[in-house]
């Protein structure tokens, strides 16, 4: 059964280092299906508090994920060079898809949860193959850690002690106003950093370490 697993601090770094090369190579393997890979980025039920909308909201974020990242779109990866610049083609594509849901719904997605599912988008799409390998080389260190039930367990006992950045107190089973909050948002993604840069691998390396464990065969 699925579970989010917490780790001791040492515990998790270390797991990093073992693990994470591993973990990069066997998830951004190359897919030429980019239409595949926006189906799969972001499950249904991760939309599921505008479940009784019509039309289907899972529906409706891949049409515009397809219309938003075409392709073409994915030369946007090739001139990002600063996590500046990656942060900014990110908060793009996030107040677009906010824009987008109100013209859709009349109701807007809400930026934290729009941040969250941009991520996971982001996150996947980076395995296009029209991305090129020295591109996606160099965009994946800049990748911010989706908020989710793993990704924060993993962290919880590193962001109580305050040594990787403010100190934070994560709640077990976080409900949706904490993974989405805003003012939660860039101290956590600076405690990911915190954690990954110790290990010498990228802040996405705890995204996968903890959704690997969590899912034990």
């Amino acid at each position: 059964m699925p579970m989010a697993r917490d780790y001791a601090p040492d515990e998790l770094i270390q797991s990093l280092k073992d693990r994470g090369a591993k973990l990069l190579t066997a998830y951004y393997r190359p897919d030429p299906d980019l239409h595949a890979l926006i189906h799969e980025a972001v499950e249904g039920n991760a939309l599921r508090a505008f479940q009784k909308l019509s039309p289907k909201p899972s529906d409706t974020f891949r049409i515009w994920a397809k219309a938003r990242l075409s392709f073409s779109a994915m030369f946007d990866f090739g001139a990002v060079a600063s996590q500046e610049e990656y942060d900014a083609l990110l908060e793009g594509h996030i107040r677009n898809l906010n824009n987008h849901w109100m013209k859709v719904y009349q109701v807007e997605m809400g930026m934290g949860l729009a941040r969250k599912i941009t991520n996971m988008l982001m996150n996947r799409v980076l395995c296009s193959s029209e991305v090129k390998p020295d591109e996606r080389a160099r965009v994946l260190p800049f990748l911010h850690a989706p908020h989710d039930e793993y990704t924060l367990s993993a962290i919880r006992n590193a962001a109580a002690t305050g040594a990787y950045g403010a100190k934070l107190d994560i709640p077990k089973k976080p409900s949706i106003k904490y993974l989405t909050s805003d003012d939660h948002y860039a101290p956590l993604q600076a405690i990911f950093r915190n954690i990954a840069g110790r290990a010498g691998v990228p802040p996405i390396c705890i995204d996968l370490l903890a959704w690997q464990d969590g899912h034990p065969e």
